[in-house]
């Protein structure tokens, strides 16, 4: 095909821009695209590519066997533990659990621990597709054609225009390069939809499609903190999922120097955090360049000087200028010493070793920042500056710029720099590449331009700066090349980068904070410049996030968005089974084999969740070079065979509010001993030995003579998870109970409703869940979920504390629960928004008696959460029958109006409430259970008995509301000051750690009635997603000072081992990314 013969005919037919509304949803969107109603069927099973290309491509036959697993998800893997003996001598399956899952915990090798969750087809019944009126067949194939020599890597002006073609007539993709076919295959990846039961479909489609911008990057700072090569493999994976085509490597900086040079190894031998653990060696290199070029992706390294540089001195004495105090050094120092000749030398040598291993064309200098006044002080600088006969310190800039790109292009590379060389009155060789991130960059890309230079964008998409919300539109509304200059100018601007540096972010955290945030800086780089509408933009860009996240692509759904897309509702039918790609290509190609194969698993979703297999097979480095012998070292005892574990009392089966976690750990000479009273002591024990063990190299372990007598100082130690605002998977559920278990957190309050979304799957009431849930048959809890749970959590001494908030909160129970609510009026009359349950109706009481009694069924722990915050009284106050039934209550004498909405006139509702709360606590004790409140209930009035546990929540003046709730004899719970899902910039868990929950007068007696609290997130900007990444490391703040002795208080003391428990974490197969 002829790819302007067929760019003509689609513009003539169809015409240049289209609406995202009218055309469905692809990301990044197409520039000429036409999607239609009828649709073809696909087999995965049978499905093929047929390759027709000009010679042998190893690239393109790696991006076939890769985008093939990606198409069509089958197979998935589960790690499972094994089993050691207890010395307990009675059997106890609890502890067994305990023992198996924590000897994985306590000898890490090389492997990580990977479950897989199946989930559940989209419809109950197959779909006769063949029955439709717009279906046109099946696809057992597509015809890949690849029209030049396959290329080998990626590089700045590599051609990635692609267009696929599906019809009745052909079924084809057609690219120029092998870089044009990958990109196609991930658009193709986004076009096949489950419709249900495995029935796989799509629709007839035109697609012409090419990137705006040669240059879409992303940043990654890893000098700041290290980020383990799995994380940076994961980023480059969301990176071509997006059709981002530049990972920019930030690899070394002040902080530290993880590159391994060969040439000068006491870089990274001194210079890094640890150099061992913490580099990035020749293979590690070469892998990440191998994994970013079968995707498209360029790997562009920094090594930012002369400033930014304080790591490189440390390994390279002499390289570093003195900085000077009053005429004298004052023992720090600043930029690289741009007066001595061994500067450069150094330089060379080790850029020519860089330049071998990094085979991108392009490599940045940096060149920001750098501490003038350093040199200015300098005596030695100074001299040199008057033999150079310089009058200003821009001059020896200069000098330094002017020797370093002549270095740079001697090895024949080009270059990049920040914007400072330019700002700082240095004049640049004309090929240099500039790079803008300073604020006010409409003006600073004007300047750059006008002078004739190429020109980059980062300014705006700095997204380690996060805040709480969602703040992707401001990064979307951003376009490089709207600064008010002439086309000629524009032109000059060659893309753009999203910067996630790394002051803030390591391995735990990069992959979330930089995704799905980044999704759309790859829209405003690939897709037209008239693409900016935000609203059209945003179900798009939460499909692309859903797409990511699950790595399935369900529905024609393309993210980045197409330049041009036009859909309507027709559409083909796929079957699974026999669809496969063809690929047509003259030379094997690797690159298009993996990316077939890969995509060919996220085609398909079945019965299983995508697991990489990068995480069982990165080993990590050990400490030592070689075996130490242990068995000189003076302080050696001997070698520990076995530790018994003994459990005084008969073991309990289910977790408690009063469950004993004692244990006391006693490793000496005479003995090695766990001893607790009960299981949940023996369960909290084992999480601190597998702390105390400690690997020493080449995987050996030691533990030092120890004695513990632990015990936790409050009883209730929880963590909030809200799953209806967004639903959150059963296994991030399994991950966040694993962290808990970490950190001996033990209560787990699930609020499982809301008003978003009803993902409980009632028996009694089934229409709740296939009504108000997000999605019926995939965003649900089923008995089977929720008992798996419980299990889960109880196996980790973890209580599951379930939440119906009542009688607020419930707009989603309304819809299947009609007549449940109550009406609002405005002027008299229905407006037709409801508001909080109707407690003046038997009808309610009669359904919330049934329904909790089910839900108590499934849930064991003594108590439930009605919540009973938040309750719109306005609605009440409107509603002419809720005031008659008031009035017959005697609860007012008249009715209110509702301009009336002050204190005093709220409190006849607040009657109202305390009646309605009080009839559901009643219905609780009926079944033998107590209850847990929100602190609204309390401070609105109402009557309730001691047994009721008072939740205090609200941001200001908690300390003198856990007075008053334990003045008044009332057990609490505190959470005011653990709102974790309130983030900002920097670190915060230090305001966590210093919450003291005591913090109020009050008696002793007073003080004992506090017993715990809870970290929270809430759900409004928080899912399967992230949810991890925002709670974690954060909540550990929470779980020591509910844990520990009130006199561990100090977070600087803390904040060792705080990183320490943050990198075990980590290491320990938690998959916090």
């Amino acid at each position: 095909m002829n790819l302007i013969v067929f760019i003509f005919g689609l513009i003539v037919v169809y015409g240049t821009q289209v609406s995202a509304e009218s055309t469905g949803n692809i990301w990044p969107y197409p520039q000429v695209a036409k999607i239609d109603k009828t649709f073809f069927t696909i087999n995965s099973k049978e499905f093929a590519f047929v390759v027709k290309t000009q010679g042998k491509c190893d690239l393109l036959d790696k991006a076939i066997a890769r985008y093939k697993k990606l198409l069509f998800l089958e197979d998935c893997s589960l790690v499972s533990a094994n089993a050691i003996e207890s010395l307990f001598d009675r059997k106890c399956d609890l502890l067994d659990k305990a023992i198996a899952r924590y000897k994985k915990l306590l000898f890490l090798e090389d492997c990580s621990l990977v479950s897989a969750n199946a989930i559940e087809s989209l419809f109950d019944s197959q779909l006769n597709l063949r029955q439709n009126a717009d279906y046109l067949g099946d696809v057992a194939n597509i015809t890949l054609t690849v029209q030049n020599p396959c290329e080998t890597q990626p590089h700045m002006n590599m051609n990635e225009m692609y267009s696929i073609s599906i019809n009745p007539q052909i079924t084809d993709i057609y690219a120029e390069n092998v870089w044009g076919a990958i990109q196609a295959l991930e658009t193709f990846s986004q076009l096949i939809q489950n419709v249900g039961q495995n029935q796989f479909i799509i629709n007839e489609t035109e697609i012409l499609d090419y990137p705006r911008f040669a240059h879409r990057g992303v940043m990654l700072d890893t000098s700041r903190h290290y980020v383990p090569v799995r994380e940076l493999l994961e980023n480059l994976d969301a990176m071509a999922f997006n059709k981002l085509n530049v990972f920019h490597w930030h690899i070394v900086d002040d902080n530290s120097f993880p590159y391994v040079s060969q040439k000068f190894p006491e870089l990274s031998l001194k210079g890094a955090f640890n150099p061992k653990t913490h580099i990035y060696t020749d293979q590690e290199i070469q892998q990440i360049i191998d994994y970013g070029a079968e995707r498209a992706i360029r790997v562009l390294v920094e090594f930012d000087t002369p400033g930014h540089t304080e790591s490189w001195g440390k390994g390279q004495p002499g390289l570093l200028t003195p900085c000077y105090t009053s005429g004298k050094p004052d023992g720090t120092y600043g930029p690289i010493d741009p007066s001595k000749n061994s500067s450069y030398e150094f330089i060379k040598e080790l850029f020519t070793e860089v330049v071998k291993r990094f085979p991108d064309q392009y490599l940045h200098l940096g060149g920001d920042e750098v501490n003038l006044q350093c040199w200015v002080l300098n005596p030695d600088v100074q001299q040199f500056m008057k033999s150079k006969n310089f009058t200003s310190v821009p001059q020896i800039f200069q000098y330094y710029i002017e020797g370093l790109l002549d270095i740079v292009r001697g090895l024949d590379k080009s270059y990049i720099v920040w914007q400072e060389v330019l700002d700082e009155g240095v004049v640049p060789k004309s090929d240099t590449l500039i790079h803008v991130w300073k604020d006010n960059w409409e003006i600073e890309m004007q300047k750059v331009t006008k002078q004739g230079y190429q020109a980059l964008l980062s300014s705006c998409w700095y997204l380690n700066y996060i805040s709480y919300g969602t703040d992707w539109p401001k990064y979307y509304a951003c376009d490089p090349q709207n600064f008010g200059a002439p086309e000629e100018q524009a032109k000059l601007v060659i893309g753009g980068e999203a910067c996630m540096w790394g002051e803030w972010v390591d391995g735990t955290n990069v992959i979330s904070r930089t995704w799905p945030r980044a999704i759309a800086v790859a829209e405003r780089l690939w897709s037209s410049k008239t693409l900016t509408d935000i609203n059209l933009a945003n179900p798009r860009f939460n499909r692309q996030h859903c797409l990511m996240y699950s790595n399935s692509s369900l529905g024609d759904n393309v993210w980045p968005m197409p330049q041009i897309l036009i859909t309507n509702e027709s559409f083909y039918a796929i079957n699974p089974k026999s669809f496969n790609f063809v690929s047509i290509i003259s030379k094997k190609c690797d690159l298009l084999d993996k990316a077939i194969a890969r995509y060919r698993k996220l085609l398909f979703i079945e019965d299983c969740s995508l697991v990489s297999d990068r995480g069982g097979h990165q080993k990590t480095s050990t400490l030592y070079d070689s075996r130490r012998e242990l068995s000189k070292d003076p302080n050696y005892k001997g070698l520990l065979n076995n530790i018994t574990v003994l459990v005084s009392e008969e073991c309990e089966t289910d977790t408690h509010l009063e469950m004993n976690e004692n244990y006391t750990i006693d490793i000496n000479d005479q003995t090695a001993l766990i001893y607790a009273e009960s299981v949940w002591g023996a369960i909290r024990a084992f999480e601190t030995l597998s702390q105390l063990i400690e690997n020493v190299g080449l995987n050996q372990f030691i533990v030092n003579y120890t004695s513990v007598t632990d015990f936790p100082r409050f009883k209730y130690r929880g963590l909030l998870l809200d799953t209806s605002r967004h639903y959150l998977p059963i296994h991030r559920l399994e991950q966040s109970l694993d962290a808990m278990a970490y950190n001996k957190l033990n209560v787990f309050h699930w609020h499982m409703t809301d008003d978003q979304s009803f993902p409980y799957v009632s028996q009694v009431f089934p229409d709740l869940s296939l009504r108000g849930a997000y999605n019926p048959k995939t965003h649900i809890y089923t008995k089977q979920d929720i008992q798996h749970i419980i299990d889960y959590a109880n196996d980790r001494g973890i209580r599951v504390v379930v939440e119906f908030d009542t009688p607020g909160h419930t707009l989603a129970w309304g819809k299947g629960q009609p007549g449940l609510l109550t009406p609002c009026y405005t002027n008299g009359k229905p407006n037709g928004i409801y508001g909080p349950i109707d407690p003046s109706k038997q009808s309610t009481y009669n359904f919330i008696e049934t329904l909790f009694k089910e839900i108590l069924d499934r849930f064991p722990d003594q108590y439930f959460h009605l919540g009973g915050d938040e309750v719109d009284y306005n609605c009440w106050r409107s509603n002419p029958h809720i005031n008659d039934f008031m009035k017959s209550k005697n609860m007012i004498k008249k009715t209110v109006s509702s301009s009336t909405a002050n204190k005093k006139s709220n409190e006849p509702y607040a009657k109202l409430e305390e009646y309605y709360i009080l009839k559901v606590i009643d219905m609780v004790k009926k079944w033998n259970r107590s209850s847990i409140v929100w602190q609204e209930v309390f401070d609105n009035g109402a009557k309730m008995t001691n047994d009721t546990i008072i939740h205090v929540w609200k941001l200001d003046n908690w300390p003198l509301e856990l007075s008053n709730v334990t003045k008044n004899g009332f057990q609490t719970i505190l959470s005011s000051c653990w709102y974790l899902n309130k983030i900002s910039y920097g670190t915060d868990w230090h305001k966590y750690y210093t919450c003291e929950p005591f913090s109020f007068k009050g008696t002793e007696q007073q003080y004992s009635l506090v017993i715990g609290g809870e970290a929270t997130i809430w759900g409004e900007w928080v899912d399967g997603s992230n949810v991890i990444g925002r709670t974690w490391p954060r909540a550990l703040a929470v779980a020591e000072r509910l844990w520990s002795s009130r006199d561990v208080k100090n977070p600087w003391t803390a904040n060792r081992r705080f990183n320490r428990q943050h990198c075990l974490m980590y290491d320990l197969s938690f998959p916090i990314n």
